[in-house]
């Protein structure tokens, strides 16, 4: 049982939404989004970089979009590590 506590993950469960500033929005007037958690420990394949949560834009959701002019499909996948959360608004945690 205590083996069990242990273990236990400290990063917030997927589904759960927060606030936070735009990423590379680190200025004051940085205006504040919600996000939704769709992954957690992953690694940004662009940059290599190791990342706490794989968050969309929750009033958006996932986009995949194929741009015309660099010819690539981008989405809107951002990286945040938990210490860049402002606010949590809901987690399955509440729930339970």
């Amino acid at each position: 049982m205590e083996k069990e506590k242990l273990m236990k993950d400290v990063l917030l469960p997927i589904g759960t939404i927060f606030k936070a500033k735009e990423p590379n929005g680190y200025e004051e007037d940085s205006p504040i989004i919600e996000y939704i958690i769709i992954g957690k420990r992953t690694i940004n394949p662009r940059s290599m970089k190791a990342w706490d949560y794989i968050v969309v834009p929750f009033d958006e959701g996932y986009k995949n979009e194929y741009k015309e002019h660099t010819k690539e499909w981008e989405d809107n996948f951002v990286y945040f590590n938990h210490t860049d959360i402002e606010e949590v608004i809901k987690s399955l945690k509440d729930s339970k």
